[in-house]
């Protein structure tokens, strides 16, 4: 983007009319056009640049239209030489003559025409957005208004002085559920939204072409894709782990999942001081004796916890004391609130959204049901602890042990809400491909995964997200590295069956036994 400013609701973005680059009013101001007399956006990039260059080529294949032709003619002949009218730029006015040929062309070397398009499309969904945006504040604030409305012609009607105590403790019961309140609240007005624009959409669609059918239901998509992933990533908890577990589903149209699929990226992080409390909270007032935290942001930040680099102080066996590089697991603040609430409204979204539109969200219901539960797992790090040690275990003491491994965990450092494990100094398994590694080397990664995770399900613990953020390639060894075993289960033989079947139904293709195998689970 040609502005870095941050775009929010009183910084709109605006497209120039000649790079199609997306900026603010401020990059792009409105310009005097010389040769058309009107008015348009201009970024300061282009206005430095000078005027656009001509396609020379084209222009002498084809002879300027003559003096008695009509603009009739002259069009449906070809294409005319660009405009002699003098540039704006040769007098230092505001405004821009747009450019020809090169950057719209479809054969022009700038691209200027998809750019332009790409643009629009943004500007357009950013329109949407902004009056999506608008009408909620209003909605919150006719909402606040009448609810103080209420209060107080309650308070003043009220009979006696124990009626108006009882309204004035009603409205300070109501101060601390705020928060709560506008969150269940928003999440009602997603689900309106989204509703509504899906509504409209299947009215708008009757009478027309099938293309235009396809235009109409592309562009409602997009928008409300994009006003599902702002909202989500701005209510953050347990709803970012519905979005990235609904974003696999393959009943979603693909503009949802692309959307969706960029919350796999890092997460606000909370700042230093709220984890010196919590880990005070955890550990007593004497954690520094035993974790020192390195100066800088987190290693990563995910919807439950952050992961800080440091320095672990830890006892081994016989009271041996040894310092080891570590990373310390810290739960952010106030996440289990608001997870264990919207768990609750999940469960109704996901039945309302299934009865309205069960052909985009038959299997939510299900998707809600598992993630509730693996999410109140994952709040007690104690759980993940003791589950990625029995994966430790079992890995090191199978055949694989020399390719795969899981970090060890120090048990003195594992509380509800804090995890100190082994720091693993690799690179993301993505990463192996992009840096140019040799077939070999990839078959040999992808291979022991496979084995990994065979391995897993048919033990004692399974990981259930293996994404690639939780899986390093260790840079001294090679070795694979299997991190965040906070979703793990144990399957019993009947589920381990039920998995097996499945996976041999899809590689055969076989329905009838993808079915069955589904029927057991």
């Amino acid at each position: 983007m040609c502005c870095a400013r941050r775009f929010k609701l009183s910084r709109r973005r605006h497209h120039c009319r000649v790079c199609g680059e997306v900026c603010c009013a401020r990059c792009a101001p409105k310009r005097l056009d010389a040769s058309t007399g009107r008015s348009q956006r201009t970024c300061e990039r282009c206005v430095a640049r000078g005027p656009p260059r001509v396609n020379l080529s084209l222009a002498r294949q084809q002879p300027p239209p003559s003096a008695h032709s009509s603009p009739l003619s002259a069009s449906a002949s070809g294409p005319s030489t660009p405009s002699t009218s003098p540039s704006p730029f040769a007098g230092g006015g505001g405004g821009l003559t747009p450019p020809v040929a090169d950057s719209h062309g479809p054969g022009g070397g700038g691209g200027g025409g998809g750019m332009s398009h790409a643009a629009l499309l943004e500007v357009y969904i950013e329109d949407a957005l902004h009056r999506l945006a608008l009408c909620w504040y209003g909605l919150r604030a006719a909402s606040i208004g009448l609810t103080l409305l209420l209060l107080a012609t309650a308070f003043v009607h009220a009979a006696g002085w124990r009626g108006r105590a009882a309204v004035a403790a009603t409205a300070a019961g109501l101060v601390p559920l705020r928060p709560f309140v506008l969150r269940y609240y928003r999440i009602v007005w997603l689900c309106a939204v989204v509703s509504w624009r899906v509504g409209c959409a299947s009215l708008a669609v009757r009478g027309r072409s099938a293309a235009a059918a396809d235009a109409l239901w592309e562009m409602t998509h997009r928008v409300n894709a994009r006003f599902v992933y702002d909202t989500v990533a701005s209510l953050g908890g347990f709803w970012v782990k519905l979005a990235q577990a609904t974003s696999v589903s393959s009943a979603l149209p693909e503009v949802y999942k692309l959307e969706l699929a960029q919350l796999q990226d890092a997460m606000p992080a909370d700042d230093l001081p709220s984890v010196h409390r919590l880990l005070e909270a955890e550990l007593g007032p004497e954690w520094r004796s035993s974790v020192k935290l390195y100066d800088g942001p987190p290693l990563g930040s995910a919807t439950i916890a952050q992961v800080h680099r440091a320095r672990l102080r830890v006892v081994r066996e016989g009271g041996r004391v040894e310092e080891v590089e570590g990373v310390v697991k810290v739960q952010h603040r106030h996440v289990e609130r608001s997870l264990l609430i919207d768990i609750g409204a999940s469960q109704i979204v996901a039945l309302l959204a299934s009865f309205a539109f069960p052909h985009l969200f038959q299997d939510m219901r299900v998707v809600v049901k598992d993630l509730s539960v693996l999410t109140r797992a994952e709040l007690d790090f104690r759980i993940e602890a003791q589950s990625q040690a029995t994966a430790r275990e079992l890995l090191a003491a199978s055949e694989l042990g020399g390719a795969v491994f899981v970090p060890e965990v120090f048990p003195a450092l594992a509380t509800r809400r804090v995890l100190g494990m082994e720091y693993v100094e690799g690179e993301n398994i993505k990463e192996v491909r992009r840096r140019g590694a040799s077939e070999l080397e990839v078959t040999r990664i992808v291979t022991a995964l496979v084995d990994a995770f065979s391995l897993t399900m048919h033990g004692e613990i399974f990981n259930c997200d293996p994404h690639p953020g939780n899986l390093l390639v260790e840079t001294a060894t090679g070795r694979l590295a299997v991190l965040d075993w906070g979703q793990a289960r144990r399957l019993s033989p009947a589920e381990r069956t039920a998995y097996t079947r499945l996976f041999m139904a899809v590689a055969m293709e076989d329905t009838l036994l993808m079915r069955e195998a589904c029927a057991d689970l």
